[in-house]
C-alpha cells in the first residue's frame, strides 16, 4: 500500500493527564518560590503572577486547541474550530503513553506542539497513530 492511499482521522478530547501535569508543575514552582532569597513583597508578587499564569494555563488546557488530526493523500492537517488547516510535521516523539507532534502551520514561521497523552483519544485510534508515525517518513 502506498502512503498516499492511507487515510487517518483522530478525534481529540480533553486530557486529565495534561491538566494534572500543569498543576504539578505550577505547584512545584510555587513551593520553590518560598525558598528563594527574595523580600516578602516580591515573593507575594511572584506568587500572584504564578497563580494567574496557572489559571490561564489550566483554562487553555481545558478547552481544545485542536479538534481533529488527519492524514490524507500524503499530507497532515488539523481541524480547529471547524476549519481545516494543513500542517507540516517537523519532528515527533512516540512513546507508549505519550505522543508529541511538532508541526508548523503553512502561514506561520514558528513551530507548535501537539501533546497527546493516553486519554487524549480512543486507545485504538492512538495505537493506529503510533503505527503510522513510526512507519511514515516525515
Amino acid at each position: 500500500m502506498k502512503s498516499t492511499e492511507l487515510s487517518f482521522s483522530l478525534v481529540l478530547k480533553r486530557s486529565r493527564w495534561m491538566v494534572a501535569y500543569v498543576m504539578l508543575l505550577y505547584s512545584g514552582l510555587i513551593v520553590g518560590l518560598w525558598y528563594l532569597p527574595l523580600p516578602t513583597a516580591w515573593q507575594w508578587l511572584a506568587l500572584l503572577l504564578l497563580l494567574v499564569c496557572c489559571y490561564r494555563s489550566c483554562r487553555a488546557r481545558m478547552s481544545l486547541a485542536v479538534d481533529f488530526l488527519q492524514y490524507r493523500q500524503g499530507s497532515w492537517g488539523i481541524i480547529r474550530g471547524g476549519v481545516s488547516v494543513p500542517i507540516e510535521l517537523r519532528g515527533l516523539t512516540v512513546w507508549p503513553w505519550l505522543i508529541v507532534l511538532n508541526y508548523r502551520l503553512e502561514q506561520c514561521r514558528w513551530e507548535q506542539s501537539l501533546v497527546l497523552f493516553d486519554d487524549s483519544a480512543r486507545p485504538d485510534s492512538l495505537r493506529q497513530l503510533r503505527v503510522i508515525l513510526r512507519h511514515l517518513p516525515l
